[in-house]
């Protein structure tokens, strides 16, 4: 009897190691995983990472980052002065008595007078005067002058200081009838002569 139950027990151990030997040990299985990673620039990275499932799976980001660099442009220098190339060198700043064009240019940048021609038509507009009136015959001109015009020393401008001005060119006796030539060929030619001198003959 007892070698039965031995062989019964031999028999038993047997049939369960042979069904343990038929159920394989479990094998970790492997899981694709693919992540895709929108970055600046509308770049898109994929990347395929191989993990087993038994360990943590780790998120693998990979941020790609361009920075575009725009140099600010210099800004644009503004000319606070012009240059102009005259023929040659003013003679005379006294435009009473100039006769040459290059002092005509600089001493119309200087002075102004009553009246000033119109850059388009030439004809008379206001300048120092706002406003004038002839007579009948055309001998008398009445000028009315502009108020608030200062001289560059602050003194403002009356009627004087157009009457001296005047009287300087025209009357030959005056002692501010002065200049390097003493010629003043314009004003002669205007008025037919000058006061104080014979009459041309």
């Amino acid at each position: 009897m007892t070698s039965k139950r031995l062989f019964a027990v031999v028999a038993l151990l047997v049939v369960f190691a042979t069904i343990l030997t038929a159920c394989p040990a479990p094998v970790p299985q492997v899981q694709k995983v693919v992540e895709t990673v929108v970055v600046e620039k509308e770049k898109v990275v994929e990347k395929v990472v191989t993990q087993v499932v038994e360990k943590p799976v780790e998120k693998v980001v990979e941020k790609v980052v361009e920075k575009v660099v725009t140099a600010t442009p210099a800004p644009p220098t503004v000319q606070d002065a012009f240059i102009f190339g005259a023929q040659g060198e003013p003679v005379c700043l006294d435009p009473a008595i100039i006769t040459d064009g290059i002092s005509g240019r600089v001493t119309n940048q200087v002075f102004e007078g009553l009246v000033k021609f119109d850059k388009d038509t030439t004809n008379p507009v206001a300048s120092l005067a706002e406003k004038w009136t002839t007579s009948e015959d055309g001998l008398v001109w009445t000028f009315t002058l502009r108020q608030g015009v200062k001289f560059h020393d602050g003194s403002s401008l009356d009627a004087n200081d157009v009457v001296t001005t005047f009287v300087a060119g025209i009357d030959s006796t005056s002692p501010l009838h002065v200049g390097n030539t003493n010629a003043f060929e314009y004003w002669i030619s205007l008025w037919g002569n000058l006061w104080g001198l014979p009459a041309p003959g």
